[in-house]
């Protein structure tokens, strides 16, 4: 397996700047909103696992009780069809964006409204091979 490029040789990045009221992310972007069930990038080594995505990030906190936040980015899912293959050979174009309004309302809990659009693209050998499947007419 060759290197061709910078992106095959980095595997994760990111540049940070942070003040008080102000976060803002560049680059491999690991997220949790609504505690994982509106948005959850992680990364798991043991099972070859990454669904980060690079992009950018926006946090703006204007008090200690509320927070918005906006994030734009795009991914390649790789995996492959069989675990004996060292190399994937299937993939998944993502690309998502997403806004949202955090308050955290003391003795009533936390409120959020968030805005998640994702557009994803197969591989073509995988739609095929689930055509090939979905149309076979033997029996057993």
């Amino acid at each position: 397996m060759t290197k061709e490029s910078l992106s095959d040789a980095l595997n994760i990045f990111y540049i940070q700047s942070s003040n008080d009221k102000i976060d803002l992310t560049i680059g491999n972007l690991y997220l949790l909103y609504g505690k994982g069930l509106s948005l959850h990038t992680y990364e798991d080594q043991n099972i070859d696992f990454d669904n980060s995505l690079r992009g950018i990030e926006f946090d703006y906190n204007p008090d200690d009780h509320s927070r918005i936040f906006a994030m734009l980015g795009k991914t390649r899912f790789d995996f492959r069809s069989n675990p004996a293959m060292p190399v994937a050979d299937r993939w998944i174009d993502t690309k998502a964006y997403s806004a949202g309004y955090e308050i955290d309302l003391d003795n009533y809990g936390i409120f959020q409204a968030f805005v998640l659009n994702q557009e994803s693209r197969l591989d073509e050998s995988l739609l095929a091979m689930y055509y090939e499947e979905r149309n076979d007419n033997r029996i057993g």
